[in-house]
């Protein structure tokens, strides 16, 4: 997904909307830079998705930022309403001031959240045994260690398309 930046001339403005995005719960990876040299370096070396700058940085001007960035990073300018905003494929545009769900609105336009609880599936005591129980068999009948076994009903999941606690429930109903 990538980090998010955020570049204003206010050290204590910056602050404010870093807190501002964070307190949505969907983005908590943000960086505050003062130059665009700073910006640059941190995009040669992290995983930066989002840019959010005003028109002048303190080193350079944003269109001399858009054209050293590479095409994957995004960025939002904040503008005034009477700017008007050269356009990149890779820039958007967010009139000040703005309110909170314009803000999160624009970031999830150009930066989807993917959220990580829905990769980590919440399971009950019991289908935690039953899986403990699946891998104890096959480690037993198998003689496989248990990081083996867990790769051994990982791999079927995978292959049938089942979840892991199918596959396990399916390894003790067949072996009873």
């Amino acid at each position: 997904m990538g980090s998010i930046i955020i570049s204003l001339p206010k050290l204590e403005k910056a602050i404010s909307l870093r807190d501002l995005i964070k307190s949505c719960g969907l983005w908590e990876d943000i960086i505050i830079c003062h130059h665009g040299a700073e910006i640059l370096n941190m995009v040669d070396n992290q995983d930066i998705g989002l840019i959010i700058c005003v028109r002048k940085l303190r080193d350079m001007g944003y269109e001399e930022l858009v054209n050293y960035l590479p095409r994957r990073v995004k960025v939002i300018l904040l503008t005034r309403e009477s700017q008007e905003v050269p356009f990149a494929e890779n820039v958007s545009h967010l009139v000040m001031p703005f309110r909170k769900d314009e803000l999160i609105n624009a970031i999830q336009n150009v930066l989807p959240y993917k959220s990580k609880e829905k990769k980590k599936r919440f399971r009950t005591p019991q289908e935690q045994q039953m899986i403990d129980d699946a891998k104890a068999y096959i480690m037993e009948q198998m003689n496989m260690t248990e990081p083996d076994a867990f790769r051994y009903i990982q791999k079927i999941s995978m292959d049938t398309r089942q979840s892991f606690v199918e596959v396990a429930r399916r390894i003790l109903e067949e072996n009873g």
